[in-house]
Order: C-alpha cells, then sequence, then structure tokens
C-alpha cells in the first residue's frame, strides 16, 4: 500500500510510519519503518516502551506516533477499564522511560522530605529543651545548696545583724544568677528556633527549586486529558 489511511505529520513520523490489523479479533500495532537503523528517528511506543516489532494492543493501551500524537485503544468487544487512562498517564510513561520524573511525584516526595525534617528539628529541639533544663535545674539545686550552707555557717558564727545582711547578700547573687540562667534558657531556645526556622526555609528553597527544574527538564506544562 502506497498511501496511508490516517495521516500524520511530525518530525518523528515517517511516510509509512506504522500499521494497525486484526488477527481473529486480536489487534496489532506494527512500525513499518527501518527499526534497525540507529540514525532513524522515527518512533512507535506501547504503554511507554518503544516497539520495534508486532505488538499486541489490550484494552485501555497508550500508543504513541512519534512523541506527537497518542492514542488510547478501546476494544468495544471488550468490557470497559476500571482506571482512567488519560494523556497525562501517557506522558508520565514516556517520562519516566526517557529517565525523567513526574513533577507530581518530585512534589509529594520533597513534601514528605519536609515535613520528616520539621519533625526531626522538633524533636531535636525539645531533646536540646529538656538538656538545657536539666542543667539549669542542676545548677539552681548546687546554687539552693550553697546558699543554704552559707546561711547555715552564717547562723552558726555571726551577729543577727550581721546574719541579716549577708543572707541579704546572698539572696542578690542568687537571684542575679537566677536571672542569668533564665536569659541563656531564653537564648539557647531562640538559637534553636531559628536554626529550625532557617533549615525549613533552605528545604522548602531546594524543594521548589527540585519541582522548577524537573518542570524545566520535563517540558511538562499544563497535561490535558484525551
Amino acid at each position: 500500500q502506497s498511501h496511508a489511511d490516517i495521516l500524520l505529520e511530525g518530525p518523528q513520523i515517517a511516510h509509512q510510519h506504522c500499521e494497525f490489523s486484526n488477527v481473529d479479533g486480536q489487534v496489532f500495532v506494527s512500525p513499518m519503518y527501518d527499526c534497525t537503523d540507529p540514525e532513524n528517528r522515527f518512533e512507535v511506543s506501547v504503554n511507554g516502551e518503544r516497539i520495534s516489532e508486532r505488538t499486541p494492543l489490550t484494552q485501555g493501551s497508550r500508543v504513541w506516533i512519534g512523541s506527537s500524537y497518542v492514542f488510547r485503544f478501546e476494544d468495544p468487544t471488550q468490557p470497559p477499564l476500571d482506571k482512567v487512562v488519560n494523556y497525562k498517564m501517557a506522558y508520565t510513561e514516556l517520562l519516566k522511560r526517557d529517565g525523567y520524573r513526574d513533577p507530581e511525584e518530585v512534589e509529594a516526595e520533597l513534601r514528605q522530605n519536609t515535613e520528616r525534617l520539621k519533625a526531626e528539628l522538633a524533636e531535636q529541639m525539645r531533646q536540646q529543651q529538656e538538656e538545657a533544663e536539666r542543667k539549669m535545674a542542676e545548677q539552681q539545686a548546687k546554687m539552693r545548696a550553697e546558699y543554704e550552707a552559707q546561711m547555715a555557717t552564717l547562723q552558726s558564727r555571726a551577729s543577727d545583724e550581721d546574719v541579716k545582711a549577708r543572707v541579704a547578700a546572698a539572696e542578690e547573687e542568687m537571684a542575679k544568677r537566677q536571672k542569668k540562667l533564665e536569659e541563656e534558657k531564653m537564648k539557647l531556645l531562640e538559637e534553636l528556633e531559628r536554626q529550625k526556622t532557617e533549615q525549613v526555609a533552605k528545604q522548602e528553597a531546594s524543594a521548589r527549586d527540585a519541582v522548577y527544574k524537573t518542570r524545566l527538564e520535563n517540558k511538562l506544562t499544563e497535561l490535558v486529558p484525551l
């Protein structure tokens, strides 16, 4: 046959590109160009796989003619599929075949990584806060023990007025140290929160860059169903 029943044009479509045949109810698609030519730019793909010989079609098979036309095979004698078969599905198959990734999969993976990072940072911050509180409690207990020891010594050796003065001075010193500990604790918590916010921001920026790069490499714009 010198002419085609279906005329399509494109850079990857041959003059005699492929043939559909029905053999005892089974439909096949067969490339008609030379598949052995290494410089061949033509292409027929079924369900995302490039074919080089006669290939059977099943209900819902995605048939690419070149890289510009895609068809969904439907056999009226067979029951309809129980899943959606559309352009997005067909195009994603080609992306995966050629080593690219579906941007939606990339976005989902990056969202999971971001949530995991947030959880890890929250746990790290909780542990560091507990450690800071533990050390602070130890220092407070030590300060209290020292204070009580000083009071006992003062009460046994000094006059009432001297005891009162030294007690006041010791309490003032303890209050200062307590305030300093509280300030150090607040600085530590603020630094932990800053580090958490910074790391999450870096992760989210990296995620946006990765998604943009994936979309750019795939040249993927809005996917329109068949």
